[in-house]
Protein backbone atom coordinates (compact mmCIF):
# COMPACT_ATOMS: atom_id res chain seq x y z
CA UNK A 1 0.00 0.00 0.00
CA UNK A 2 1.19 3.42 -1.07
CA UNK A 3 1.27 6.09 2.27
CA UNK A 4 3.16 9.03 0.20
CA UNK A 5 1.97 12.40 0.52
CA UNK A 6 3.61 13.50 -3.01
CA UNK A 7 4.44 12.07 -6.30
CA UNK A 8 7.64 10.29 -7.47
CA UNK A 9 9.44 11.06 -10.49
CA UNK A 10 11.97 9.15 -12.28
CA UNK A 11 15.44 10.46 -11.75
CA UNK A 12 19.12 9.78 -11.98
CA UNK A 13 21.82 11.44 -10.65
CA UNK A 14 24.70 10.88 -7.99
CA UNK A 15 24.21 11.46 -4.37
CA UNK A 16 25.97 11.29 -1.52
CA UNK A 17 25.02 10.03 2.47
CA UNK A 18 26.41 11.10 5.12
CA UNK A 19 26.07 9.68 9.03
CA UNK A 20 27.19 11.73 11.84
CA UNK A 21 28.28 14.66 9.57
CA UNK A 22 30.72 12.33 7.80
CA UNK A 23 30.18 11.69 3.95
CA UNK A 24 29.95 7.33 4.18
CA UNK A 25 28.21 6.68 0.73
CA UNK A 26 27.95 7.45 -2.90
CA UNK A 27 24.44 6.62 -4.33
CA UNK A 28 22.34 6.80 -7.89
CA UNK A 29 18.62 8.01 -7.23
CA UNK A 30 15.73 6.36 -8.53
CA UNK A 31 13.23 8.55 -8.22
CA UNK A 32 12.97 11.92 -5.92
CA UNK A 33 9.70 13.68 -4.75
CA UNK A 34 9.13 16.65 -2.42
CA UNK A 35 8.62 14.42 0.42
CA UNK A 36 11.39 11.77 0.09
CA UNK A 37 13.65 9.53 -2.61
CA UNK A 38 14.82 6.16 -3.73
CA UNK A 39 18.18 5.56 -3.75
CA UNK A 40 20.87 2.73 -5.12
CA UNK A 41 22.77 1.72 -1.98
CA UNK A 42 23.19 -0.67 0.49
CA UNK A 43 23.80 -1.45 4.08
CA UNK A 44 21.21 0.46 5.93
CA UNK A 45 18.74 -0.32 8.27
CA UNK A 46 14.93 1.08 8.84
CA UNK A 47 14.69 3.94 11.25
CA UNK A 48 18.55 5.41 10.42
CA UNK A 49 19.13 9.39 10.12
CA UNK A 50 21.23 10.10 6.78
CA UNK A 51 22.52 13.34 5.31
CA UNK A 52 21.52 13.50 1.40
CA UNK A 53 23.84 15.55 -0.20
CA UNK A 54 22.43 16.66 -3.94
CA UNK A 55 25.18 17.90 -6.14
CA UNK A 56 24.57 20.73 -8.51
CA UNK A 57 26.21 21.66 -12.04
CA UNK A 58 30.28 20.56 -12.37
CA UNK A 59 29.58 18.79 -9.28
CA UNK A 60 29.18 21.81 -6.91
CA UNK A 61 27.10 21.09 -3.69
CA UNK A 62 23.24 22.27 -4.32
CA UNK A 63 21.97 21.42 -0.66
CA UNK A 64 21.90 18.50 1.52
CA UNK A 65 18.55 17.58 3.40
CA UNK A 66 18.38 15.18 6.51
CA UNK A 67 16.30 12.09 5.54
CA UNK A 68 15.35 8.72 7.92
CA UNK A 69 15.47 5.77 6.00
CA UNK A 70 11.63 4.02 5.77
CA UNK A 71 12.29 0.47 3.69
CA UNK A 72 14.87 -1.35 2.44
CA UNK A 73 15.54 -3.73 -0.70
CA UNK A 74 18.21 -5.57 -2.25
CA UNK A 75 18.42 -2.67 -5.06
CA UNK A 76 18.50 0.48 -2.28
CA UNK A 77 16.75 2.31 0.46
CA UNK A 78 13.62 4.28 0.49
CA UNK A 79 14.18 8.10 2.40
CA UNK A 80 11.48 10.35 4.14
CA UNK A 81 13.29 13.65 4.01
CA UNK A 82 12.84 14.85 7.64
CA UNK A 83 13.09 18.65 8.78
CA UNK A 84 13.29 20.31 5.74
CA UNK A 85 13.57 24.15 5.28
CA UNK A 86 11.29 26.14 3.26
CA UNK A 87 13.96 27.31 1.37
CA UNK A 88 15.53 23.85 1.02
CA UNK A 89 11.41 23.12 0.08
CA UNK A 90 11.68 25.70 -2.69
CA UNK A 91 15.14 24.81 -4.09
CA UNK A 92 14.06 20.94 -4.38
CA UNK A 93 10.80 22.13 -5.92
CA UNK A 94 12.25 24.43 -8.48
CA UNK A 95 14.79 21.76 -9.21
CA UNK A 96 12.62 19.14 -9.71
CA UNK A 97 10.10 20.87 -11.60
CA UNK A 98 13.13 22.67 -14.17
CA UNK A 99 15.18 19.41 -14.11
CA UNK A 100 13.12 16.77 -14.60
CA UNK A 101 12.56 16.30 -18.03
CA UNK A 102 16.39 16.48 -18.66
CA UNK A 103 17.25 14.21 -15.97
CA UNK A 104 14.69 11.60 -17.37
CA UNK A 105 15.48 11.90 -20.85
CA UNK A 106 19.32 10.76 -19.92
CA UNK A 107 21.24 14.03 -18.70
CA UNK A 108 24.02 12.54 -16.50
CA UNK A 109 25.13 9.65 -15.89
CA UNK A 110 22.25 7.22 -16.12
CA UNK A 111 24.02 3.49 -14.84
CA UNK A 112 23.21 2.72 -11.16
CA UNK A 113 26.43 3.07 -9.25
CA UNK A 114 28.12 -0.78 -9.13
CA UNK A 115 30.86 0.09 -6.72
CA UNK A 116 29.10 1.16 -3.32
CA UNK A 117 31.82 1.22 -0.54
CA UNK A 118 32.20 3.72 1.64
CA UNK A 119 34.31 6.94 0.74
CA UNK A 120 35.33 7.72 4.04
Amino acid sequence: MEHRCCVRKPMKFSVLLYKHGLPVQSGQSLNIGLDGMYVAAAGWRRHEQLMVEFTGHQGAVSMRIPAIVVHRREDGIGLMFDEVTAGQRRQLRAWLFSRSEAMTAGEGDDSVVADQRAVA
